[in-house]
């Protein structure tokens, strides 16, 4: 499939259909969804071709294709999925599909508000750890510990 996404980076779109279909054929042969994330690129490099053709039904067909099988793969909360989230709702927004949009921007939107929430939870946990290290001098090399840990979280 590389040499689709080759084609279609250079703008040889007709040559970028016919290898990522072959590929997505290739695919349908060889893998299953679930297990190859392949799946996933090869839709997502179609609905950009689609989209690019302005042959948006196409596009949007291949963009949930997508979204499905990172989903199925990765999990509802992995970054990819959430990017093909993005990339849906933008889809969406771009062409007038608001109720769709609102839906995929509210799951964005909560998954963003929850990863706050849990950031600000652990920098409560590691204020009081500080506190307690403070409190406790014998545990001074422990504190330096907290502190590379507490770098690294952020």
């Amino acid at each position: 499939f590389q040499d689709g996404q080759k084609a279609l980076s250079q703008n040889n779109y007709g040559e970028a259909e016919r290898k990522l279909l072959a590929a997505l054929k290739a695919l349908e042969s060889t893998a299953t969804p679930v297990k190859d994330l392949k799946w996933a690129s090869v839709y997502k490099d179609l609905a950009s071709l689609y989209e690019i053709r302005s042959q948006f039904a196409k596009s949007e067909s291949y963009l949930e294709k997508e979204l499905r099988a990172r989903e199925k793969a990765l999990g509802s909360e992995h970054p990819q999925v959430l990017s093909a989230v993005a990339r849906l709702c933008r889809f969406y927004l771009l062409h007038a599909n608001q109720a769709k949009a609102s839906r995929l921007s509210a799951l964005l939107l909560n998954y963003a508000v929850r990863v706050q929430k849990e950031e600000t939870q652990l920098d409560g946990h590691f204020a009081e750890l500080n506190k307690f290290f403070a409190r406790h001098s014998e545990y001074k090399e422990a504190e330096s510990k907290l502190k590379q840990a507490k770098e690294s979280a952020d």
